[in-house]
């Protein structure tokens, strides 16, 4: 067995480009190795405040129908990168029927173009899950942290990760953080 002499973990804006059962080898990986009050820290899209951003700018009828149709659609692909290769039209309609609920959205995506959801090594950049709140705290419990707390840009429990000339610079505006502590 290997020993516990992890103290940080930094990971970027890397989570949505892997499959869950990926990330789930990955946590308890990184659990048997960290040590006790060592800090997991990461970053990744706010899908979560893209939605909601998306049904506002939807629901102002003061704004141009194409402006906040694409709004819609920016978000829907910032979720699942290959939206793009389904109707813009139908995208905008599921998300609409959904009222901009991104666990809804997301179900629907994995029961209905599964495709979407499939890591290809010849496009890694692209989205294939989606990470709420709720999922990162159910996987780090499930993996043996002990909590994971969301945090802002520079403010973390470990001083480390409070430089932000280092840590955090990745799009801070459309980002969450998240200490998950062993």
């Amino acid at each position: 067995a290997l020993p516990k002499n992890i103290d940080l973990v930094y990971m970027s804006h890397t989570l949505e480009h892997i499959q869950y059962s990926s990330a789930e080898i990955l946590f308890k990986k990184l659990a048997s190795l960290m040590k006790n009050n060592s800090t997991f820290r990461i970053a990744i899209p706010d899908i979560d405040a893209e939605f909601s951003r998306a049904s506002l700018c939807y629901k102002s009828l003061k704004l141009p129908i194409e402006y906040r149709n694409q709004t819609v659609f920016n978000a829907a692909k910032h979720m699942y990168t290959r939206c793009v290769d389904l109707d813009k039209e139908y995208i905008i309609r599921v998300l609409i029927e959904f009222d901009f609920d991104p666990m809804k959205f997301s179900k629907f995506i994995k029961e209905n173009h599964e495709d979407l959801t499939r890591f290809e090594p010849n496009m890694p950049d692209h989205h294939i899950t989606y990470w709420s709140k709720n999922i990162l705290i159910e996987l780090s419990k499930l993996s043996g942290f002990s909590s994971c707390l969301r945090t802002c840009s520079g403010e973390s429990m470990s001083k480390p990760f409070t430089n932000r000339y280092v840590f955090d610079v990745t799009e801070p505006a459309m980002s969450c953080y998240y200490d998950i502590n062993k």
